[in-house]
């Protein structure tokens, strides 16, 4: 039997592919319980070709990359939905690639001409589905667009006042990269809770990995990400962990 609040799940996914990375084995625990998922990515709007820097085609090939999202999350029994938001990288002013994993400074336009219409992307995800637990990403790694959808989470749960509808999960950049930094938010205390998972879930998770045969080369390949998520899920006791507000 699930907890009440895992019953009903909305992932907010900065880019195809972070959710299934990052928590996929939880979508899949959840769902396959008689739960319910939805994934919400943000950044699946399709750039103009003048606006793609070289060596970067297979990010901006959007059409390929949703069907292989779809295909992903059906392995892990979740709906998926796309926002149609730019990544940072295609936006102008175009922001240097050494620094897209970088702390934002807090007036940055390219931060800030986002932050509203992603807030109101999550409020209205909140208004669709009222019983549902939103997870926010913590923008673990620094990437720009991670960083926008976690402040747009922010802004939510403060102006709803509604730190039980919320959690927060590591990115997969926290595994992929033990040395990976996140962005401190004065005044928020987390407290960190375990939800277990099954064998099932993480064979679900590895599968629905393998589904995004766009990206795989620049993340090491199939096998290496398979190694690691055996390792993360041996070092949380073979369960997921999540961060919620204390």
């Amino acid at each position: 039997m699930l907890d009440p609040d895992l019953q009903d799940l909305i992932v907010l996914s900065p880019h195809l592919d972070d959710a299934a990375l990052s928590v996929g084995g939880l979508i899949h625990r959840v769902c396959r319980a008689g739960g319910r998922a939805l994934v919400a990515t943000f950044c699946t709007g399709q750039p103009a070709p003048e606006q793609v820097p070289p060596g970067l085609a297979h990010f901006a090939d959007l059409p390929t990359r949703r069907a292989e999202d779809a295909r992903a999350l059906a392995r892990l029994g979740a709906e998926p939905r796309w926002l149609g938001f730019v990544d940072r990288i295609f936006r102008a002013p175009r922001l240097p690639l050494a620094a897209l994993m970088t702390l934002a400074p807090p007036d940055e336009p390219g931060l800030l001409d986002q932050l509203a219409p992603m807030r109101s992307a999550i409020e209205g995800l909140l208004t669709e589905r009222p019983r549902a637990r939103c997870l926010c990403p913590l923008a673990i790694g620094l990437h720009r667009d991670h960083q926008a959808v976690w402040q747009a989470g922010l802004q939510v749960l403060r102006a709803r006042a509604a730190a039980a509808r919320f959690a927060f999960y590591e990115d997969v950049y926290a595994w992929l990269d033990p040395r990976a930094e996140r962005p401190a938010e004065p005044g928020l205390a987390l407290a960190p809770a375990s939800a277990p998972l099954g064998p099932e879930d993480g064979r679900a998770q590895l599968e629905a990995v393998g589904e995004y045969a766009s990206q795989l080369p620049a993340l090491g390949g199939l096998a290496r990400l398979g190694r690691l998520l055996a390792e993360r899920r041996a070092a949380l006791g073979g369960a997921e962990r999540l961060w919620e507000v204390a």
